[in-house]
């Protein structure tokens, strides 16, 4: 926790979440989620490929959320 006090991202970082932390080697916060999570379960690829028929494009990637292993993203506006 020292050495990130040093780095020019740790004032953002610490003025946001709550319990500021060092854990397995990373600094770390608990934080509200600041959007809308939905779960529902997908069994097959099959699945995936029926959400991409219904919403069209979809992100799947890591999850940031501990209890998931990866999260899919739906967007109904623009994304970079």
């Amino acid at each position: 926790m020292e050495e990130a006090k040093t780095k020019f991202w740790y004032d953002e970082f610490i003025s946001s979440g709550t319990n500021h932390r060092e854990e397995r080697g990373c600094i770390v916060r608990d934080c509200e989620r600041e959007e809308d999570v939905w779960e529902i379960e997908i069994e097959s690829l099959d699945d995936i490929l029926r959400l991409f028929d219904k919403y069209g494009d979809i992100i799947i990637k890591s999850s940031i959320y501990s209890e998931y292993d990866f999260s899919i993203e739906i967007y109904d506006t623009y994304r970079e």
